[in-house]
């Protein structure tokens, strides 16, 4: 990736001068007796090698992650403008408070990487690793939808046996957590959609495809 940007020229030649001190250590450490290894590889560890990469992969690797959130919070945003966009049972507010909030850590993170202080960036990114990334509130919210607008078509009993088989992944949306919803979605998905295909027309749900 950074032989591809002329801008890093110098990661260029850091990542090369890791890899010939990696190269070093593991020459090193093979070619120790046993009782000079523990030193060799106490060396290596002393040199944290790992910190210097992640530091140098931050620099090359951080700009296209921030375009890429800030593409995919755009899309969620644009989405949810929608005068037409809606999902019963979902609290929008709550998904645009949660869009509001990762836009602060975003700009912490633009900021303190043009500041040079990579670290610092990545860090600020963390909440977003950790509590849902945009791509994947876009994903929770059109799978909820077309789900919902098969389900318009249903009775009132047969669409309420659904959401309430859905009331998890809404749940997992109004805490914030778009990941879990994410997550559970994902695994029920296939048998999901079976299901509704099966009780398309019906007036009701019988026990058993109520127990599905």
């Amino acid at each position: 990736k950074a032989q591809k940007t002329a801008a890093f020229a110098n990661e260029v030649s850091e990542l090369n001068s890791l890899l010939s001190e990696v190269d070093r250590f593991s020459n090193t450490i093979k070619n120790a007796s046993l009782e000079d290894q523990r030193d060799a590889l106490q060396e290596f560890y002393d040199a944290q090698i790992w910190d210097t990469f992640n530091g140098i992969r931050t620099k090359i690797e951080l700009p296209q992650e921030l375009k890429s959130i800030e593409r995919d919070l755009k899309r969620v945003e644009n989405l949810i403008a929608s005068k037409k966009f809606s999902i019963e049972r979902v609290d929008l507010t709550i998904v645009r408070a949660a869009i509001d909030e990762m836009k602060n850590p975003i700009d912490q993170a633009r900021s303190q990487f043009n500041l040079g202080n990579f670290e610092d960036a990545s860090e600020a990114l963390q909440v977003i690793h950790e509590g849902g990334h945009p791509g994947e509130i876009y994903g929770i919210l059109q799978e909820l939808r077309e789900i919902n607008q098969r389900l318009k078509r249903f009775k009132a009993e047969v669409k309420e046996v659904f959401h309430e088989a859905l009331d998890p992944v809404y749940e997992a949306v109004h805490s914030g957590d778009f990941r879990e919803a994410n997550m559970m979605l994902q695994d029920i998905r296939n048998d999901l959609w079976r299901l509704l295909g099966k009780v398309k027309g019906k007036s009701r749900v019988n026990e058993d495809m109520q127990q599905k």
